[in-house]
């Protein structure tokens, strides 16, 4: 349903010296707001606003959070020795 999502003209990403992200941009990062958290939206010029459902298109599971968490310990305790 959202593979054009992933095209690289609808992703952007930057980053500081202390984080880095990854995100959607244009009316591409609307779409995936509006489908992720389930909100209001117009389809189409002069049309009534429709409430979409919740479908969760980016997120983690707590047994992935424990794995990237895992692997920067790792990481971190490897280039400590």
């Amino acid at each position: 349903m959202f593979r054009k999502l992933r095209n690289p003209s609808n992703l952007k990403a930057g980053s500081t010296d202390t984080e880095a992200w990854v995100g959607f941009s244009g009316r591409a990062a609307q779409i995936a707001r509006v489908h992720q958290e389930g909100l209001d939206d117009v389809p189409s010029k002069g049309r009534k606003p429709v409430r979409y459902a919740q479908r969760v298109l980016l997120g983690d599971t707590e047994a992935e959070r424990q794995a990237l968490l895992d692997t920067v310990f790792n990481h971190i305790s490897a280039s400590l020795l």
